[in-house]
């Protein structure tokens, strides 16, 4: 699997730093790493008993793709766009 999905996340990285000039190499790395982490929780919880329809009490509908691809893309925009962290 390292063979294979390293070279693509480390071309993507690359992709970022350029997109994200502001950013440092190590903070995008941080973002990417929790850039996909947070689309492998949302995607697993799909389900309408899932954690964060549980949690929101149904105000959140991950099944919903309108609703995730507007609310992943607000908190991408906010992670890459957003000046950098605390040092």
């Amino acid at each position: 699997v390292a063979e294979e999905l390293d070279v693509l996340a480390l071309r993507y990285i690359g992709a970022l730093i350029a997109a994200a000039p502001h950013l440092t190499e190590r903070e995008a790395h941080w973002r990417y790493h929790l850039m996909v982490g947070a689309i492998q929780m949302t995607l697993s919880d799909e389900s309408t008993g899932g954690r964060i329809a549980r949690l929101s009490a149904g105000l959140c509908t991950p099944s919903d793709a309108q609703e995730f691809r507007r609310e992943m893309l607000a908190f991408l925009i906010d992670a890459f766009g957003g000046p950098p962290g605390p040092t």
